[in-house]
């Protein structure tokens, strides 16, 4: 799934930038449980956009732990 997701980021135009995309579409549950995995301090875990605006700015969320951590049917919604 991965590979086949990273190779249709960039069939096209510009290269889809696939961390903040993918962050976009998880849920608010789905963030805490990827925040508190990373252990990712000073964010209000009652927003999703403040722990999205977190994860996309912490070096320790790369995006294979992202892409992995994501549901099936949320990778999906990224590409429709």
């Amino acid at each position: 799934m991965r590979a086949l997701l990273i190779r249709l980021a960039r069939i096209g135009g510009e290269p889809v930038k696939l961390k903040p995309a993918i962050l976009a579409v998880l849920g608010r549950d789905q963030l805490k449980r990827i925040v508190a995995s990373l252990e990712v301090a000073d964010v209000d875990r009652r927003s999703a956009d403040a722990m999205r605006e977190a994860l996309a700015q912490s070096r320790r969320c790369r995006r294979p732990f992202v892409v992995d951590a994501t549901p099936p049917e949320r990778m999906i919604a990224i590409h429709v």
